[in-house]
């Protein structure tokens, strides 16, 4: 790994084909519980949700419009994907958010010092865990993609530096976007790293006047854009729950506290 860190990733992904065997083959379809072929539909839908969100063939002819699904990455990746049918989709996202999760812890380790071949414990400590097996049990297979949270602490990590970046900052807000995108649990998991990262920022800085917080504006301006955004598409669609598209709304107690739009309903 440290001769060839291309093959990092080869690693990981070979890792997570033997972890999840027989996923990769998709010879059915991988979970145990009803919220598995739930995610199955959604990704065998997601090309006529694209638009609008709005499924005529649910509750035909009326239909349905799903203005908050529980993961706006599968309403993009499945289009991608549709040309594999809805179980192999469903067992690939697994296979290769998991390897793609691992890699992104362990190039934040290698960010903090760690050199390989260890900085690839922080991979597996982060990616394959009895949590993940879970979530692919149950269905959640959209929570085994997540480079995005290690990524985001890599990025924001730089970012609040004395000699923090725009660039860095910009690439924070990016990965706290794609957070958000994957499901909005994640995004509320990653709003103490942020918080935290920032405020040990100021406290090792203290008053000093080398500080100049270059990279935390806009690591802030585009998830603020994004939050607004996503109010507006909800509003569009039409929610199950009026009063979350009131930005005001945002202060009650939950998972809808700051994204009451992309909240899920479900886990």
């Amino acid at each position: 790994m440290r001769q060839h860190p291309a093959l990092t990733p080869l690693v990981f992904l070979l890792l997570a084909v033997i972890w999840t065997w027989p996923a990769i083959l998709a010879p059915g379809l991988v979970g145990r519980m009803p919220d598995a072929a739930g995610t199955a539909w959604f990704l065998w839908a997601s090309p006529r949700l694209l638009l609008n969100l709005h499924d005529g063939l649910t509750g035909w002819p009326a239909g349905v419009t799903y203005g908050r699904p529980d993961s706006y990455l599968l309403l993009l990746v499945g289009p991608l994907l549709s040309w594999v049918g809805p179980a192999r989709a469903h067992a690939w996202i697994a296979v290769f958010g998991l390897a793609a999760s691992a890699w992104g812890a362990e190039a934040f380790a290698r960010t903090l010092g760690a050199r390989a071949p260890w900085s690839g414990l922080a991979g597996l400590a982060f990616a394959f865990t009895g949590l993940a097996s879970s979530a692919l049990l149950e269905g959640y297979v959209y929570h085994l993609v997540n480079p995005w949270l290690p990524l985001l602490a890599l990025s924001w990590f730089r970012a609040t530096r004395p000699k923090g970046t725009v660039g860095q900052g910009l690439a924070a807000a990016l990965f706290f976007v794609l957070c958000l995108l994957t499901t909005a649990w994640m995004a509320l998991a990653a709003m103490p790293l942020v918080v935290g990262f920032l405020a040990a920022a100021l406290l090792r800085q203290g008053r000093a006047l080398d500080w100049r917080p270059v990279g935390p504006p806009p690591a802030v301006a585009l998830p603020a854009f994004f939050y607004l955004a996503c109010l507006r598409v909800g509003r569009r669609a039409g929610s199950a729950r009026p009063w979350a598209t009131r930005p005001l709304d945002q202060l009650r107690f939950g998972p809808a506290i700051a994204f009451p739009e992309c909240a899920p309903e479900g886990p």
